[in-house]
């Protein structure tokens, strides 16, 4: 099973995520054309990631003619569940030219300690 889990609902569904991991992170990207950064918000809660913003159109309806429009406007939002190992203070998000990419790093493993205890 992949350690990301969809909770919610793509409403713009030409916004494609795609989810890697390395040894150190998780990287998220998102296709997000003719979006910047002030047109996304990303969160954190109960563990869960979420991004949302909204694709506001250019295209006047009223002075503008065009035969087609695969471009998909409006608000969207996405969630996330975070692994367990990845740490949630650890979070970097950039957006370049349209393309968002989230990148959570790994929790260091702590190994169990293992104890003896003598028999008296």
């Amino acid at each position: 099973m992949n350690k990301f889990d969809r909770r919610k609902k793509i409403i713009i569904k030409d916004s494609l995520f795609e989810i890697t991991e390395n040894e150190s992170s998780y990287l998220m990207l998102a296709d997000l054309p003719e979006m910047g950064k002030k047109d996304i918000d990303i969160s954190i809660s109960d563990g869960m990631i979420t991004i949302s913003g909204e694709r506001k159109s250019r295209i006047s309806e009223k002075n503008e003619f065009h035969i087609s429009n695969r471009i998909k406007y409006g608000k969207f939002e996405k969630s996330f569940y975070v692994p367990e190992d990845g740490n949630v203070d650890k979070i970097n998000a950039k957006m370049i030219n349209g393309f968002l990419s989230i990148e959570i790093s790994k929790s260091k493993k702590i190994p169990a300690d293992i104890k003896k205890i003598s028999i008296k």
